[in-house]
């Protein structure tokens, strides 16, 4: 009797913890295409990107070998990509870059083994570049950085002494104006991707010296609050690129504690849900750049290794689909456990009636 009883405990809590594993698994959403649609005039990582609304700029980066004082400009219109006779003042990579409307402005980033305090504009029209006179509070490389509509913040990295500083800073183009908000990052990072959805911020993953995130966290400049979410990413990751779709964001690769990933990730703030995609990139990557065009993300370059990539990628995400858990798949193990349950009580009643005879 009691040998019955514990086999039967037994079987609830398998149950149990499949049922648990189950629903925090994430499921390959059947969509989306990934092409590669031309390559860079060089291999090129961890550089900062804009898009004009016509063209996209990257500035700087790496292409393997050295720090990269490029700015390459891809046309799709013609699907051509090339560096611009304008070059930025000294290589620089692990920077980043917003778009105001008018001009695109370049934050920080490692020059020679030193984190900068640099801001600089870049015209497209004019094909001009300046050194701006203010600079950032402190030197960084590594950070996140969008444009609201207003103002662009600068938020995370870490200085050439791996100093990570969780405060978020705010930049007026129009006055000059660099503020320290009161707002910190719930934890020090670098190597974040981030979103703005014209409301907020989304912010993904990034890593410290001992901790690699697999947090999605919200930022309302409005309020000026910042909160983590409850969806999560598949696993700790950093070293990502993002694209907003308008609706969604798209998050392509990176690293993971161990390797260098080729997810692409698909995040809907308006359910708080996240959906990894069936196609994954050409090969596993981090320090990509990306940016929306139309109906496609456009993603550029990236790293694995000592193998770096000049490859100009297209995504087009089509029906994405939120995970869900697969149910049927749950109801199957549910009958069985059932009918084993059914098949123990009959024999236990059996032996009953025997004992009884």
């Amino acid at each position: 009797m009691r040998r019955i009883i514990s086999f039967i405990m037994i079987i609830q809590v398998i149950l149990l913890s499949n049922f648990v594993v189950f629903y925090d698994s994430y499921v390959e959403a059947e969509s989306g295409s990934i092409t590669v649609i031309g390559t860079l005039p060089m291999p090129i990582y961890r550089a900062s990107t804009v898009w004009d609304g016509s063209d996209a700029y990257i500035f700087g980066g790496k292409d393997g070998t050295k720090g990269l004082d490029t700015i390459v400009k891809y046309s799709p219109s013609t699907n051509t990509a090339y560096a611009i006779d304008t070059t930025l003042p000294t290589p620089k990579d692990g920077a980043t870059a917003v778009w105001d409307g008018d001009c695109a402005y370049i934050f920080g980033g490692n020059f020679e083994g030193i984190s900068t305090r640099e801001i600089l504009k870049f015209d497209p029209v004019t094909s001009e570049i300046t050194k701006m006179s203010t600079e950032l509070p402190w030197g960084l490389q590594g950070p996140g950085s969008f444009w609201d509509g207003q103002y662009a913040y600068i938020f995370g990295g870490h200085d050439e002494n791996k100093i990570f500083h969780p405060e978020i800073i705010r930049y007026n183009p129009l006055d000059g104006n660099i503020t320290v908000t009161d707002v910190l990052l719930p934890g020090v990072r670098a190597g974040v991707s981030v979103v703005w959805d014209k409301g907020n911020a989304y912010i993904f993953g990034g890593r410290n010296k001992t901790t690699i995130y697999d947090e999605i966290l919200r930022f309302d400049t409005k309020k000026g609050e910042i909160e983590i979410m409850d969806a999560v990413l598949p696993e700790p990751i950093y070293h990502t690129s993002a694209a907003w779709s308008g609706t969604k964001a798209l998050i392509f690769g990176g690293r993971n504690e161990s390797s260098v990933v080729d997810e692409i990730l698909c995040y809907e703030p308006a359910s708080d849900s996240l959906s990894v995609f069936s196609k994954k990139l050409p090969s596993a990557r981090e320090r990509t750049s990306a940016v929306w065009i139309d109906d496609h993300a456009i993603v550029f370059g990236g790293q694995s290794g000592a193998e770096y990539s000049d490859e100009i990628m297209k995504f087009d995400p089509e029906d994405e689909t939120s995970i869900q858990p697969e149910e049927p798949f749950f109801v199957y193990q549910l009958i069985g456990v059932a009918a084993i349950m059914v098949v123990l009580v009959w024999l236990f009643g059996k032996k009953r009636r025997k004992n009884a005879g």
